[in-house]
């Protein structure tokens, strides 16, 4: 008799998670833009990243294991992406460090400090695979119009792919104004 693992999609009514197909193709940018844009709803910015970043003294440690390490924002004057954030307007921001098999035990931890159905603008691919948000938002440029290959078991999930030249996010062709 064969066994079929069985995932449990847990739904972030209200999230907006943003991948991307490869780094500094606007994810971030885009992040900050939808932070501005729903700015009325008091979002909570999240950035996932796989590689471990050094922790400065300035950062505000949430929980730090052998398996993932997560931080609150708190400064939005620095480059960071996750002060960029801040910046925008994010109401809270956390930056968690974990490899793809801990990222549902660090949102876990996580949904302690916040609800998980509050406006969350969350930038991470690998989220999409364990969570189902609003919408997911597949940024690219004309350098990487493709996904990582690590990535392309999530590209079914994709609701919306914008390009992004530098300056302006385009869909279908269209510029997408995020003023509004």
């Amino acid at each position: 008799m064969a066994f079929t693992k069985l995932f449990i999609m847990i739904e972030l009514p209200k999230a907006i998670i943003i991948s991307g197909t490869d780094r500094n193709v606007g994810k971030t940018t885009l992040a900050c833009r939808l932070i501005s844009h729903f700015r009325s709803d008091n979002p909570i910015g999240i950035k996932i990243s796989p590689h471990r970043h050094l922790i400065e003294n300035q950062d505000l440690v949430i929980a730090q294991n052998e398996d993932f390490i997560i931080l609150e924002e708190t400064k939005s004057t620095t480059s960071k992406d996750s002060s960029r954030m801040r910046a925008a307007g994010a109401e809270r921001v956390f930056f968690i460090m974990a490899e793809d098999k801990f990222l549902t035990a660090s949102m876990q931890i996580l949904q302690d400090y916040i609800d998980l159905s509050e406006r969350l603008i969350i930038e991470s691919a690998a989220l999409r695979r364990f969570y189902v948000p609003e919408q997911f938002i597949l940024v690219y440029s004309k350098e990487y119009p493709e996904s990582k290959t690590k990535n392309k078991d999530i590209d079914a999930f994709v609701n919306r792919r914008l390009i992004f030249d530098g300056v302006h996010f385009y869909e279908n062709n269209q510029k997408i104004d995020l003023s509004k």
